[in-house]
């Protein structure tokens, strides 16, 4: 209980101690603003346990900004809900299909006295559930908790990104998933461009 205090204070405090330095100085934003709807589709590749080896994946997926905010009146902080789709060739067992249900949270640098390559990155991390396929596996079918994605993306234009992300997965009646995914992200911004 004491080290999970300790964690949540510490993330706080790291959070907190920009928000106090910036307040007065920057118009701090993110790349997420409510009503932002985003589309990716990525490559990945990664290794399973239980000795089922390698695997390359398509990562399709979706979401939609549901809210966003200032912690501090300043650190931009966006939330959305998202659904990614896992469509990966495993060596062992075939064919392998998951669909993810997550809770993402985004960060960025806009406004920051930083180079315009940091301004243009959204930083993320988001976490949720999911249920698995694979077809030549002696349990076919399995759920996924928890799935959790975490990278960045970079916005070369407004609303077009080429993100970086790692990707874990533990499974109950599935095999356990880590490893890596590149792609494009393409954002529709559905609310009014911010100053």
């Amino acid at each position: 209980m004491r080290k999970a205090l300790a964690v949540v204070l510490t993330v706080v405090g790291i959070t907190l101690l920009p928000a106090t330095l910036f307040a007065q100085e920057t118009n701090w934003d993110g790349q997420y603003h409510k009503g932002d709807l985003s589309f990716e589709l990525g490559v990945g590749f990664g290794a399973h346990g239980s000795g089922f080896g390698y695997g390359l994946a398509v990562l399709p997926g979706a979401e939609w900004t549901v809210a966003d905010w200032k912690i501090g009146e300043a650190v931009p902080l966006a939330v959305g809900v998202a659904a990614t789709g896992f469509i990966e060739l495993i060596p062992g067992t075939g064919l392998g299909l998951e669909a993810d249900a997550l809770l993402a949270f985004h960060s960025g640098f806009k406004g920051l006295d930083t180079p315009k390559f940091y301004q243009n990155l959204d930083v993320y991390t988001a976490i949720g559930a999911g249920v698995v396929f694979v077809g030549e596996a002696s349990v076919p079918f399995g759920l996924v908790f928890p799935t959790i994605h975490g990278g960045f993306a970079w916005y070369f234009k407004e609303n077009l990104a080429v993100y970086l992300e790692g990707v874990y997965r533990y499974g109950w009646r599935a095999v356990g998933y880590g490893g890596g995914a590149i792609g494009i992200r393409l954002k529709s911004m559905l609310t009014k461009k911010r100053a």
